[in-house]
């Protein structure tokens, strides 16, 4: 039960948990989209107003801090296209695997309600990279975007 995981609503508190706590890619992966001086905490806590849906991961059992949130922001209604996210601490990465199972079902929830999902990743998340293609995205050749390269990626419902 301990190692298992759960997909609950945001508490009060994940935000700054999340935030304080991001895996060092990620933070680098942000400094260089948004500028050096960006407020993790300001843009994870804008993340979560604009998605809808929106998730924390945590462990199952008890009151447990957020691992991390995931989310969809509508690009378009008129479409049906959102862009799906997921910041994370590294903690959530202790045991990859243990996002996987969870992770198909919700994708396939989120797309019940969105006619595609789409983001784009720093190409140096390679598993991240894996993990999409598992869960049936495409994934596109990385383009660099400044300093770093990204891939594209979308799914569509069936």
């Amino acid at each position: 039960m301990a190692d298992k995981l759960v997909a609950r609503p945001v508490e009060p508190g994940d935000v700054s948990h999340v935030a304080y706590n991001l895996c060092e890619l990620e933070r680098e992966t942000l400094r260089e989209m948004h500028g050096p001086n960006v407020d993790f905490r300001n843009m994870v806590a804008e993340h979560v107003l604009r998605s809808r849906p929106v998730r924390a991961v945590a462990k199952a059992g008890g009151h447990q801090p957020a691992l991390a949130l995931v989310g969809v922001i509508p690009l378009s209604l008129l479409r049906g296209t959102g862009s799906i996210w997921f910041l994370a601490t590294d903690a959530a990465f202790e045991r990859p695997g243990r996002l996987v199972r969870p992770s198909r079902g919700y994708i396939q929830e989120l797309l019940t309600q969105y006619e595609q999902l789409e983001n784009k990743v720093d190409a140096r998340r390679t598993g991240v990279v894996r993990w999409l293609r598992f869960m049936g995205f495409t994934v596109h050749e990385p383009v660099q975007e400044g300093a770093l390269a990204f891939v594209h990626s979308e799914i569509r419902a069936h």
